[in-house]
């Protein structure tokens, strides 16, 4: 759900540029550079159809690299495979992919189904997504599913008795998948007694689960440049012990792993490295952290469950090395008595659902963070009695390298029940879009934007717990262009001291002390 570090200025993040192959019955078809060209519709036959429709959207850019997300529409007859084929208009190369297994050659890139998503009734759509090291150029000018031009229209599927027969599968790209039950390497069994094939050789027996773990790891090839997947669907505890994820490893952790706390590290880790993911991983325990990165250029993380009674969930290190192009698909956070997800020196952030429950810090805490992309943030119970909150940005997050604040960090929705602050941008941070907040009975400010610059908080409402506070201290530079537009009911809304460029957009019951 990777980027450049910051070098000098960067323009704020274009909105998405969507390319959308579709047909009428003259099978119109949009071009990557917007003309509309007429092509013919294929006859159709009583033989069963195949047809297509393709949704090109780049949903990230930052300059040398950008993300694209792909929608396959089947408008033809079930399926129970696809494999999604089109060229590159210039000298882009696939970095990272999810939920697609995609391999390239020169400009031809070809993605293939990874099983679970493989079957599409009529009517029926699948996603998938992929990084790209180059500038982004025009898009696509076509899309072929299973050797069928996508034009939104139908054409007959060939006689079976004729078709070519299938190439070796070993060809057709790398397997690592988000499944559970397969890949490279696979540990099974249960607690005293593991097993771990690699490629169907045994290469672990034993009792021990982080050792089981790490065999499967340490077994994939050597040399590999495209990512080997790792399948763990065995239960188990490594204690207080750290399993790392080396370059090009993908992994899903489908059992149960329970974790112990060991000093400054955390349960699994990857650190300078590229091209990682964790499909899946449930954890239980008290870790010091449950995941920790640096360095990583290209992480995905995808269902991410961390139920602790103590310890951080996600960390990106302070003082080690930048990471880029993270991408996080959903993560539920409990119990921890620090934060949930707290990312520092990233650029380039991608963003689905964090869910933060009984969390004693933030929800989602990005530090000097720039180019992110989030979806929903959802906290209860969070940051009660503390100063922090459901979602914070901190330490000159949003800031480029040339001090200017462009928007560059764009919120879908905040949720926030109860705990401490629902919303806190502090110490110089600033070039964040909110679209939209829905805060009740936070224990402390609802909203507090303290020495940040152009920030806005686009709709939603409040309801009730502490007040929505525009403020400032005297160490830094004042709290400027700043919009929030909201209801507010049943508490206050202040500015104190004023800022500068402050627009109050506020309905509701809330009294207003105002500049």
């Amino acid at each position: 759900m990777p980027f450049q570090p910051v070098r000098g200025a960067r323009a704020a993040k274009p909105a998405p540029r969507r390319v959308k192959w579709v047909a009428t019955a003259a099978a119109v078809v949009l071009s990557a550079g917007g003309a509309v060209v007429a092509t013919t519709a294929a006859a159709t036959s009583a033989a069963a159809a195949t047809g297509c429709a393709v949704d090109y959207d780049i949903v990230n850019s930052w300059g040398s690299g950008f993300q694209a997300d792909v929608t396959i529409n089947n408008v033809g007859d079930p399926i129970s495979g696809w494999e999604l084929a089109w060229d590159f208009a210039g000298n882009e190369t696939i970095g990272q992919a999810w939920n697609a297994g995609v391999t390239q050659s020169g400009r031809s890139v070809t993605a293939a189904d990874v099983g679970w998503n493989g079957t599409l009734g009529t009517g029926a759509s699948t996603s998938f997504g992929f990084t790209v090291n180059g500038a982004p150029g025009a898009a696509p000018s076509s899309f072929t599913m299973n050797g069928v031009a996508c034009t939104g229209d139908t054409v007959p599927t060939p006689d079976p008795t004729t078709t070519e027969p299938d190439p070796d599968p070993t060809t057709t790209g790398p397997s690592p998948t988000s499944r559970c039950d397969s890949g490279s390497s696979v540990v099974s069994g249960s607690s005293g007694n593991y097993t771990v094939t690699n490629d169907g050789r045994n290469v672990y027996q034993g009792g021990d689960y982080r050792a089981a773990i790490q065999a499967g790891i340490d077994n994939l090839d050597s040399g590999r440049s495209s990512q080997q997947h790792v399948a763990v669907p065995a239960s188990g505890s490594i204690g207080a012990s750290t399993i790392d994820l080396p370059s090009h490893t993908s992994i899903s952790i489908c059992g149960t792993m329970n974790v112990g706390n060991r000093g400054g590290r955390g349960a699994i880790e990857a650190t300078d490295v590229s091209d990682v993911t964790i499909w899946h991983a449930n954890m239980t325990g008290n870790p010091y952290f449950g995941m920790r990165f640096y360095g990583v250029n290209g992480l995905h993380l995808g269902d991410i469950d961390l139920r602790f009674n103590g310890g951080m969930g996600i960390r990106f290190e302070r003082d080690y090395a930048a990471s880029r192009n993270v991408v996080i698909d959903d993560v539920y956070v409990e119990g921890t008595n620090n934060h949930g997800v707290e990312t520092w020196n990233v650029d380039g952030l991608e963003v689905g659902t964090v869910v933060a429950r009984n969390v004693a810090g933030t929800g989602l805490l990005l530090n000097n963070t720039v180019n992110a992309n989030i979806g929903t943030v959802d906290g209860d119970d969070v940051a009660t009695g503390t100063g922090y909150a459901t979602f914070r940005t901190a330490n000159r997050a949003g800031r480029m390298s040339d001090g200017s604040y462009p928007t560059n960090i764009v919120v879908d929705r905040v949720i926030s029940r109860g705990g401490g602050r629902g919303v806190f941008c502090v110490s110089e941070s600033g070039g964040v879009q909110i679209r939209n907040i829905d805060l009740a009975y936070n224990g402390n400010n609802a909203v507090l934007i303290e020495n940040c610059y152009n920030y806005r908080i686009d709709g939603g409402t409040v309801n009730g717990g502490g007040e929505v506070r525009v403020a400032a201290r005297s160490e830094f530079a004042n709290t400027r262009d700043v919009t929030v537009t909201a209801r507010v009911d049943n508490t206050s809304v202040r500015e104190s001291p004023c800022g500068v460029n402050i627009t109050w957009n506020i309905t509701g019951n809330a009294s207003r002390n105002v500049c």
